[in-house]
């Protein structure tokens, strides 16, 4: 399966989970790349950090993201 990767302006350094509200993301993830519980995804913070979460829950309105054992990619 192929890695979707996305920008998001809060910070990565040490987060072990994201909420994320934004739902133009949330769209793409949900609707468009179909991607449910479990999948992962990456997310970037233009400083360098790129870093994998596997998804908790995802719906339209709101994302929670566990970071990957693996950390970053």
């Amino acid at each position: 399966m192929r890695s979707h990767r996305f920008y998001i302006e809060e910070k990565l350094e040490g987060k072990e989970k994201l909420s994320l509200s934004d739902e133009a993301i949330l769209h793409q993830l949900k609707d468009v790349f179909r991607l449910k519980t479990g999948d992962k995804v990456i997310f970037f913070d233009g400083g360098g950090m790129d870093v994998v979460f596997g998804i908790e829950m995802i719906s339209k309105k709101e994302g929670i993201f566990v970071r990957e054992k693996e950390g970053k990619v």
